[in-house]
């Protein structure tokens, strides 16, 4: 490992601390155990109903995980003097430069939506109940 691996790996734990978590259980023991008594395969219960229907929630807090470390970084970047988009955010904001501000923010808003989108589109993807169209 280079010199510059070595030194990012403080920040990266420090990053991910908050999302270092255990995801919960999300299917109840009594439809796992109807499938079960209707002669379902244990395989086809984790995969076909199980994680189907936990992936929803999952995804949405991943999402919502992601947009967070977004936001995280600006405070990493400054705390370990790492260059990046958050140092750059804040050194524009400090300076006041306003165009490098309203770019940083539309890009941000941009990051935002598309994250949503893609989850919107998985969730419907997973879960057909929640189409719009």
């Amino acid at each position: 490992m280079n010199r510059w691996e070595v030194s990012s790996l403080l920040p990266q734990r420090v990053l991910g601390v908050g999302s270092a978590r255990c995801p919960p259980y999300r299917i109840r023991g009594t439809h796992a155990e109807c499938l079960r008594t209707r002669g379902v395969s244990t395989k086809a219960i984790v995969y076909k109903h199980a994680l189907r229907n936990a992936a929803a929630p999952e995804l949405v807090v991943l999402s919502l995980e992601f947009i967070g470390m977004f936001g995280g970084a600006l405070i990493i970047e400054n705390m370990f003097a790492l260059p990046g988009f958050g140092s750059f955010a804040f050194n524009s904001s400090i300076q006041g430069d306003i165009p490098v501000i309203m770019g940083i923010t539309v890009f941000s808003v941009m990051l935002v939506v598309g994250v949503n989108l893609v989850t919107d589109l998985i969730n419907g993807w997973l879960n057909p109940k929640a189409r719009i169209f």
